[in-house]
């Protein structure tokens, strides 16, 4: 029978073991989980370098979540994207009611938050190269944010978009909570402190390769981890 590195060439092995180790991670709210190896020892089948942070923040609506996937798209090395969208919108991780609807919303948002939070340094530890889009929505978030990520490769885009564009993005959308877009425009970028800042008035593909060419300068600055001090 052929061995696995046989079947599948190493750096998508390396991959596909990082993501595995991420996802184990994040299951186990970081906690380690330990399982047999094929050499007989014991431990995480993971890379030995953390993965990179690329962690857009913006408003509902920004376009975060399009710049995100078309990032992951262009990147040169392999990215996950993760998002809290992937819970909220769909259809089988949140526990809703028949006809559709969010169920229990106000009892579980604050550990479903603190859960994919968590899940960041999991998978980055295990390897994983991630692009994240997110709403950092106060100050508390953003200590917190750094706090977890201390230590961590973490390249952090702000997303910018008049409020007029906002609220017609998230009227067309139809669903989002009217008002959202406003209350997030005037708070989101007034705490946090960015590598790059971005207008979702540019060109997709103009502001993708920015990130991508601003990013790749990144280990020509002095300091490339995100500090644990909270920039308040």
């Amino acid at each position: 029978m052929a061995s696995l590195t046989n079947i599948v060439n190493p750096p998508a092995l390396t991959f596909g073991f990082a993501c595995y180790g991420g996802i184990t991670a994040c299951w186990s709210a970081l906690r380690p989980i330990r399982w047999p190896r094929t050499d007989g020892q014991t431990g995480w089948m993971t890379s030995s370098q953390p993965g990179a942070l690329i962690l857009i923040n913006g408003a509902s609506s920004a376009g975060k979540s399009t710049l995100a996937q078309a990032l992951q798209g262009a990147l040169p090395a392999p990215f996950l994207h993760f998002s809290l969208d992937f819970f909220l919108f769909g259809d089988r991780v949140l526990p809703r009611t028949p006809q559709g609807k969010l169920r229990d919303w106000t009892t579980i948002r604050p550990q479903v938050f603190q859960g994919f939070n968590r899940c960041l340094p999991a998978l980055l530890t295990a390897g994983n190269n991630l692009v994240v889009d997110y709403i950092i929505e106060t100050p508390q978030m953003w200590s917190e944010f750094r706090t977890l990520l201390a230590g961590y490769d973490v390249f952090l885009v702000g997303l910018d978009c008049p409020v007029a564009e906002l609220e017609r993005r998230e009227h067309a959308r139809g669903d989002r909570g009217m008002g959202d877009a406003r209350r997030d425009a005037l708070t989101v970028h007034t705490f946090t402190a960015y590598d790059l800042e971005l207008s979702c008035q540019t060109p997709l593909a103009n502001n993708v390769l920015r990130v991508i060419r601003e990013w790749a300068g990144r280990s020509e600055r002095a300091q490339r981890v995100f500090p644990a001090v909270p920039l308040l």
